[in-house]
């Protein structure tokens, strides 16, 4: 079952959030997309994030060799599969553990900073049943951006 999450809100964020309309959750494609929506002025973004920052110079989310670390802290939802007819046998009730991020970035934060393109089929066919501009070469240079990111201070995303 999944945890109910209440969040203290101040008196200054709820009356802009009442103008707010796009709300979005801090995980990793949430944190993009909220970035890219706040590239026009004319949009209102709002991120949320229910756990923690990880932007501390010393958290150890950012040392990407303790992952395993964050396993079942407090910046990991500790959710479980539902009980496993043909696999997990060994685990209590064949429910698997799923790592979930309850940190800024969400997930990851928490996997050792893995990162997946997908197959370039996938996006073609995303492409052809009517999602233009998310065709394999469409994405590509958001992936070639995300995976050199150097500078720490994201002051223009659209570089």
């Amino acid at each position: 079952m999944r945890e109910r999450v209440s969040f203290r809100v101040s008196e200054a964020v709820k009356e802009r959030e009442s103008d707010c309309e796009n709300e979005i959750g801090a995980g990793s494609a949430g944190s993009i997309v909220a970035t890219r929506l706040s590239e026009d002025n004319e949009n209102s973004v709002l991120l949320l994030e229910a756990g923690k920052s990880d932007l501390e110079p010393d958290d150890i989310t950012q040392i990407p060799s303790l992952w395993y670390s964050l396993i079942g802290s407090e910046k990991d939802w500790g959710y479980k599969s539902v009980s496993q007819k043909y696999s997990h046998f060994a685990y209590q009730n064949e429910r698997g553990y799923i790592a979930q991020g309850k940190v800024l970035g969400g997930s990851s934060s928490i996997n050792s900073i893995n990162i997946l393109r997908g197959s370039r089929s996938n996006y073609d066919k995303w492409k052809q049943e009517g999602a233009p501009g998310w065709g394999y070469d469409d994405v590509l240079p958001y992936f070639r951006k995300l995976e050199n990111v150097t500078e720490t201070s994201y002051k223009d995303s659209r570089n």
